[in-house]
């Protein structure tokens, strides 16, 4: 096992006071198209099979601004028949849409392979953190990726902080989850 860290941009503002007011409705549909598939990448310098998102490792990054309607369609490309899929908005709190948390068996139906499914949502919080597979242990092969919901442009902030880095740390296994999955009680 190796230890991996990745690194994202996002621009912050230290903001200082109150809460910026009522939740925005701009308007504005962000719509973002994922197919779910693996492939085979070297994050770690050891070739591997992973969970890529439209062929890509890590993900792509989700962004919006507070008020905005993210529209994210996932189609799961995984060639095995046994392994669905679902997404997490983590820090999002769907307290319109619970139904698009991306918790298998719980809030939707798992994806099945060759299914398509679509979530949509509004950014009902502004923040930096990260979308992730929620079905078994999917985000350890690489299906994951940053989230970002810009805050309000009026909001009062005593430093411009300007770009920063978002950091993820992953652990690199040689097998992917399926065959560790299978030892774990």
């Amino acid at each position: 096992m190796t230890m991996l860290v990745l690194v994202f941009t996002a621009t912050v503002a230290k903001c200082n006071g109150d809460s910026p007011g009522p939740i925005p409705d701009t308007g504005v549909v962000r719509s973002y198209n994922f197919t779910v598939a693996r492939g085979i990448r070297s994050p770690d310098g050891v070739s591997k099979h992973m969970l890529l998102v439209t062929d890509q490792f890590p993900g792509p990054k989700i962004e919006a601004d507070w008020g905005d309607t993210i529209e994210v369609t996932v189609h799961n490309a995984i060639q095995n028949p046994h392994e669905p899929t679902s997404i997490h908005w983590h820090g999002i709190s769907q307290r319109e849409t619970p139904w698009y948390d991306g918790t298998p068996s719980i809030t939707q139906c798992p994806i099945a392979p060759g299914e398509t499914f679509v979530y949509r949502f509004r950014a009902l919080e502004f923040g930096t953190s990260w979308w992730h597979a929620h079905y078994s242990a999917q985000y350890i092969d690489g299906l994951f990726g940053p989230i970002v919901i810009n805050g309000p442009k009026i909001a009062d902030y005593d430093i411009d902080l300007g770009p920063i880095l978002l950091i993820y740390r992953m652990e690199c296994y040689e097998e992917d989850s399926g065959k560790r999955n299978q030892y774990s009680i």
